[in-house]
């Protein structure tokens, strides 16, 4: 994972991907996504698995877009929102709360 930071020992900070722990690593607890597992090793690339989302990808570039494989289509997610977040789905092309 990207860390620019250890808070706590528990919880880290990336410069783009924001505070999550990572202790339990590949299972991953996002300040604002909550629990996610992460495929592969981390980096600049990140393939997720998110409960209500399903398989995402995201890079730090293109951050905070993800790439749905659930609808084949592009989500932003509006930062800062959580339980629910909120994303702008691509593939119906209007806001909506986490499924």
């Amino acid at each position: 994972f990207p860390l620019s930071s250890d808070h706590d020992g528990t919880w880290r900070s990336s410069s783009w991907f924001g505070i999550f722990a990572g202790s339990s690593f590949p299972y991953v607890q996002h300040m604002h996504h909550g629990w996610m597992y992460c495929a592969g090793s981390g980096g600049e690339h990140l393939y997720l698995y998110d409960m209500d989302e399903g398989w995402l990808y995201t890079r730090a570039s293109v951050y905070p877009f993800f790439y749905s494989y659930r609808t084949n289509n592009w989500l932003y997610y509006r930062k800062g929102t959580k339980s629910p977040r909120w994303f702008y789905d691509y593939s119906s092309s209007g806001w909506r709360q986490e499924r």
